[in-house]
C-alpha cells in the first residue's frame, strides 16, 4: 500500500468536525481574498513590476483571481477540494516567498503571518480531504443510478 493510500486510510476513520468548520471558514476567505484582488491587484502587479516582467501582469491577475472565486468555492463546499487546494498551494508559496517576505524585507507582519497559516491550512487540508460535511461525501454515498 502506498504513502497515500495510508494517509487516506488514516483520514477517513479520524474525521474531526472542526476540520470541516476550518475548511469550510478557509475557502469563504479565499473567496473574499479573491474578491479584494479583483478591486486591488497592486500586490499582484507589484511583483512583476519590480522583477521586470510586466507582460505577465494580466495573466497573473486572471489566474490568481479566478483560483482564489473559484477554489474558494470548490473549497468551501468540499467539491473536488483537493484539486482546489492543489491549485491555490503554488499561489500561497509565490504570496509566503517571493511577494510578502522580499517586500517586507525578511520581516513577518499580518499579511505575511496570514498567508503562512492559510498555506499550511491548504496543506493540511490537501492530505486530511473533504471531510464528512462535503459535496464529495454526500456524491460518494449516494447509490448508484
Amino acid at each position: 500500500m502506498s504513502t497515500l493510500s495510508h494517509i487516506d486510510n488514516w483520514t477517513d476513520n479520524h474525521r474531526l468536525i472542526w476540520i470541516d468548520f476550518i475548511r469550510i471558514l478557509l475557502g469563504v476567505f479565499l473567496i473574499a481574498k479573491g474578491v479584494v484582488f479583483v478591486n486591488n491587484r497592486g500586490p499582484i502587479e507589484w511583483f512583476f513590476v519590480q522583477h521586470h516582467i510586466e507582460f505577465l501582469i494580466i495573466g497573473a491577475a486572471v489566474y490568481v483571481i479566478s483560483v482564489h472565486l473559484g477554489g474558494g468555492i470548490l473549497i468551501a463546499t468540499g467539491l473536488v477540494s483537493r484539486w482546489a487546494i492543489g491549485f491555490q498551494i503554488p499561489i500561497l508559496i509565490g504570496a509566503v516567498f517571493l511577494v510578502n517576505l522580499p517586500q517586507r524585507f525578511g520581516a513577518i507582519n499580518t499579511e505575511t503571518g496570514i498567508s503562512i497559516i492559510v498555506l499550511l491550512l491548504l496543506v493540511f487540508l490537501f492530505f486530511y480531504g473533504s471531510g464528512d460535511f462535503s459535496l464529495d461525501y454526500y456524491l460518494k454515498k449516494q447509490p448508484d443510478q
